[in-house]
């Protein structure tokens, strides 16, 4: 399991075309399996698209560019795709079914030490892999899209998924320069609950009349958040209308404080100002933490312009 030379990405939409591209730019072979050759087709093209935009902005060279495409091979064959791999990599669309089915089939296709790992935003990996055997060699791997430019990846292990499937995960991921953090199961992982948060409430405040969806996407920007409206544009407002229905019931909607702040403030830890929060500061951790406030808001003022109006 630990010498990984070939994946397959299962889906080659927006996210399995970011996953191709990645871990092609890693130096690994890669199969993008997608059901019909148009929409085979249509991923190559994308990938070279995003691949040229990488190479005239400078993020990858023009051999960098091309050896990543050499690298990713399409397909229209399921059982091709999962007989060839020694990772797989799931990105089919947010459909709880459809992932049982795809997991089952992968489960009967794949060879026996292949680990099949999930991209799911937000859905129970005890639910995805429920028609599937091996249990152990079964976990989710979230990005966050555009994939090859968002480093942080939420992994959520299941009840059953091995050590072993997790230390190779996350050395896989590393390998290919991300931030890898641990989740424990829950619907919506953490970014998804966080930004599903952010935009009820950016609903709510356009609902109410507050302020428009354009100054909304301002201010969230601002505090360091990406654009709410312009983003849900963006990914298609039917996406988050299905995130809504299953998560927004989940999350946190109490009316008085967290008992846990409270506990915070009881017991006189009020973060920086008493040296003891959520964590522990000195001077050399306040003056870190501070240096890199100031250098990210030194940076949102000169991409400022995204916000600005044309002359």
């Amino acid at each position: 399991m630990s010498v990984i030379r070939n994946i397959s990405v299962i889906g080659g939409g927006y996210v399995g075309q970011g996953l191709a591209i990645q871990f092609a730019r890693g130096g690994y072979q890669v199969s993008v399996y997608n059901r019909t050759k148009e929409s085979s087709s249509l991923a190559m093209e994308r990938v070279q698209f995003f691949l040229d935009l990488f190479e005239k902005n400078g993020l990858y060279s023009n051999k960098q560019a091309e050896d990543a495409l050499s690298l990713i091979q399409p397909t229209t064959n399921l059982e091709e795709a999962a007989r060839s791999a020694d990772y797989v990599m799931e990105s089919v669309s947010e459909d709880l079914s459809l992932k049982q089915d795809i997991f089952m089939k992968l489960d009967a296709l794949c060879p026996p030490h292949v680990i099949l790992a999930s991209d799911s935003s937000g859905l129970r990996l005890s639910e995805i892999g429920i028609k599937a055997n091996r249990k152990d060699k079964l976990i989710v791997v979230h990005h966050y899209t555009p994939t090859p430019l968002r480093p942080v990846v939420e992994i959520v292990r299941g009840a059953e998924t091995s050590e072993e499937t997790f230390q190779v995960t996350k050395k896989l991921l590393e390998d290919i320069d991300k931030d890898v953090v641990l989740v424990k199961e829950a619907l919506g992982h953490i970014g998804v609950r966080i930004s599903t948060a952010v935009r009820r409430e950016a609903m709510y405040m356009l609902e109410r009349g507050i302020a428009s969806p354009e100054d909304i996407d301002k201010v969230a920007y601002n505090f360091g958040i990406l654009p709410v409206f312009a983003g849900m544009d963006a990914s298609g407002l039917d996406v988050f209308m299905n995130i809504h229905s299953y998560l927004q019931k989940d999350l946190d909607n109490r009316d008085t404080p967290s008992p846990l702040l409270k506990e915070k403030v009881d017991k006189g830890e009020l973060g920086i100002k008493s040296g003891q929060g959520f964590f522990d500061w000195d001077e050399e951790s306040v003056k870190k933490a501070t240096d890199k406030r100031i250098k990210t808001l030194i940076m949102r003022m000169k991409e400022r312009e995204i916000f600005q109006d044309p002359d």
